[in-house]
């Protein structure tokens, strides 16, 4: 039984999940002394987390639409996650499989989504840490 194939999705419907991001406000885990996390989520188990030290961005993970990207100082990783299954929209589990080599579709659609976040000065600095 071979794979479904799936359609990417539009530049517009990447800016739509971007713009459905909403900031959640539940406690987070304790980081240490300097550090803190914000999380994002958005429909159909769209995540953003932003990690800071001592009030500068230095990380983020961005999950949405299937695909996986994060970003930290040393470089950009890409990959999927299997969180659904082709016959449901419940998700399975959260792994990564990473991709070999960053991939460009990847950058290309987490930037677009990244592009309507509401938190301007949050979406600016994310976009100049993936370059854009």
């Amino acid at each position: 039984m071979g794979e479904a194939a799936t359609a990417e999705p539009s530049t517009e419907k990447l800016r739509e999940l971007g713009a459905a991001l909403h900031e959640i406000t539940a406690a987070l885990r304790d980081l240490g002394p300097g550090r803190r996390r914000r999380w994002f989520q958005g429909p159909v188990y769209a995540d953003l987390i932003v990690d800071f030290v001592d009030d500068a961005l230095t990380r983020f993970e961005l999950t949405f639409e299937g695909q996986w990207l994060a970003v930290e100082r040393e470089g950009i990783a890409t990959g999927r996650t299997d969180e659904h299954t082709a016959d449901s929209v419940v998700p399975v589990s959260k792994l990564v499989t990473r991709d070999s080599e960053s991939s460009a579709e990847t950058i290309a659609a987490a930037r677009a989504v990244l592009s309507a976040l509401c938190d301007a000065e949050l979406r600016d600095a994310l976009l100049a840490m993936l370059g854009g």
